[in-house]
């Protein structure tokens, strides 16, 4: 995940000088038609000074920048997502940012990046180093060379909504995240769908709530951690990395109706997968929180994650079930098919028993 304001990127210089240690030292260039993009000061290995010719500002430019140990620290440091042909500028002073600068994007006219890629039109304002006022770019790359772009709205330091662009090669969703007093709700864009939907989440507890989609489908679900026992009632289990132990969500009380799962399941509705989504894991997107917004969506591969199906009297019927093993650091999985236990191993350090109780599809084939 990037928040737009990573100064680790890779960049490229036309005539790259390195010291006798191997690390980058001097001034380093890069030129596009002949013409000096950006360059930078190191000493040893460590970004001293950057200067973009580029980029205008307030109408300075070029803008130049002055890094305090690898850090910026005062003056304009201009970065980008190439993926979005975005340009960001973040303005310092004496190490504490003070405004970001960067080009409305606007997802209801259809998505376009930096056309005029000198602009850098829209100004937000830090306070303290915060978002004041203006918005805030959270950016993450996901897999098969797909993106999320979230938008965070502030006023007055507070976080109003978020406008959410799921993204990938000649493809775009966009969606939009409003809060309620309880929770908060996610609207599809009918521009990009063809009839609008909404999921909602009502917390009804720290670590428990409900998720309603539209008017006629819905569940209950609550959070543990791999300690607790789940309580004996039906529906599934989904077992989830948290730090260096697991935590599971179980939803149950289900109602999905027949019209609904036929008609957005089979045209493949973004809002209704990420329903669905929120069924293995329903993330606390807050106000106040360092929000995940990846959450909302299907969990990535790389992640690990199994699950397991219950029957009406809450007893395991199909899948993994996941305990914490008898000494520290070690963790324990029972595979049932039909009710009946088929395979378990006990007391396993994490990368074997990451690797042994993985979801794996066939696990769920029946015979």
């Amino acid at each position: 995940m990037s928040t737009m304001a990573s100064y680790s990127q890779d960049y490229f210089y036309a005539y790259p000088t390195y010291n006798e240690a191997g690390n980058l030292d001097g001034l380093q260039q890069y030129f596009h038609n002949k013409k000096i993009w950006y360059e930078h000061l190191y000493k040893d290995g460590i970004i001293q000074e950057a200067t973009d010719y580029l980029i205008k500002v307030e109408g300075k430019q070029p803008l130049k920048g002055y890094f305090k140990d690898g850090k910026p620290y005062d003056g304009y440091f201009v970065h980008s997502e190439n993926d979005l042909e975005l340009n960001i500028v973040d303005h310092y002073e004496n190490g504490t940012q003070v405004a970001q600068y960067s080009k409305p994007i606007s997802f209801e006219e259809g998505y376009s990046g930096n056309t005029d890629y000198n602009a850098t039109t829209l100004k937000t304002d830090y306070k303290n180093g915060k978002v004041w006022n203006g918005v805030q770019y959270q950016y993450y790359k996901l897999e098969d060379h797909a993106f999320l772009l979230a938008i965070e709205n502030y006023k007055k330091g507070e976080l109003l909504d978020i406008e959410l662009m799921l993204g990938a090669i000649h493809y775009a969703e966009v969606l939009n995240l409003t809060f309620n007093e309880d929770g908060y709700t996610l609207k599809s864009n009918e521009r990009f769908e063809s009839k609008a939907g909404n999921v909602r989440v009502a917390f009804t507890d720290v670590d428990a709530g409900k998720v309603s989609f539209s008017s006629n489908s819905g569940f209950e679900f609550y959070q543990a951690s791999i300690e607790k026992n789940f309580q004996k009632m039906d529906g599934q289990v989904t077992y989830y990395k948290d730090g260096n132990s697991y935590s599971y969500q179980h939803s149950s009380h289900f109602k999905i109706s027949e019209e609904v799962d036929d008609d957005e399941r089979q045209n493949g509705s973004i809002i209704y997968s990420i329903f669905e989504a929120l069924m293995e894991r329903t993330p606390k997107i807050s106000k106040n929180n360092k929000n995940n917004y990846v959450l909302l969506f299907k969990e990535q591969p790389s992640e690990f994650s199994t699950k397991l199906f219950l029957d009406e009297d809450g007893a395991p019927e199909l899948g993994t079930l996941v305990t914490a093993g008898n000494s520290p650091h070690t963790f324990s999985y029972f595979k049932y098919k039909k009710g009946k236990l088929t395979e378990s191993k006990e007391n396993l350090p994490m990368e074997e028993f990451e690797e042994l109780a993985r979801f794996n599809v066939d696990d769920f084939v029946l015979d």
